[in-house]
């Protein structure tokens, strides 16, 4: 499937992202917001709790640090799925993580962390493990994908 250039030539159709109906997605979103690690800074939310990033916006370019995200604590981690626009292109939307949170955890979950770029390479630091490699070649993206908690208050 990768040809003579090195990219990734003709592949399967594509694999469907999961999806959930966009009420349901905004309601979320006023509860779970997404969080970068900052050099220097740890992690920290990009978007404001009062102005919740649209479910549809590339949510990782948006590096712009709203406030230190020291009130959460690691959950879980979970594999996601992402829309394919070209091999290294990643562009995760909030909607695709939400879709993905599995049922047990989604009532936990205040807070999400994408920990790895699927289209780095060697080069970066990172080798794709088989799976992020079978994605690329059906053309759509994997992602290891933290999911935190309120960290419980101390009395």
């Amino acid at each position: 499937m990768v040809g003579d250039d090195g990219f990734i030539a003709e592949a399967p159709e594509k694999v469907l992202v999961p999806v959930m109906p966009r009420e349901e997605m905004v309601k979320l979103l006023t509860r779970i917001r997404p969080v970068v690690y900052l050099n220097g800074e740890g992690a920290c939310y990009i978007y404001p709790a009062d102005r919740p990033v649209d479910p549809e916006v590339v949510f990782l370019r948006d590096h712009r640090k709203d406030s230190k995200a020291d009130d959460i604590q690691f959950l879980a981690e979970i594999r996601t799925k992402h829309s394919f626009c070209w091999q290294f292109i990643f562009s995760p939307t909030m909607a695709e993580v939400l879709a993905q949170i599995p049922d047990h955890l989604i009532k936990k979950v205040v807070a999400i962390q994408i920990v790895n770029n699927p289209v780095k390479d060697e080069e970066d630091g990172i080798v794709l493990d088989q799976e992020a490699l079978d994605a690329l070649k059906a053309k759509h993206h994997t992602a290891t994908t933290w999911l935190f908690e309120r960290k419980e208050k101390s009395s």
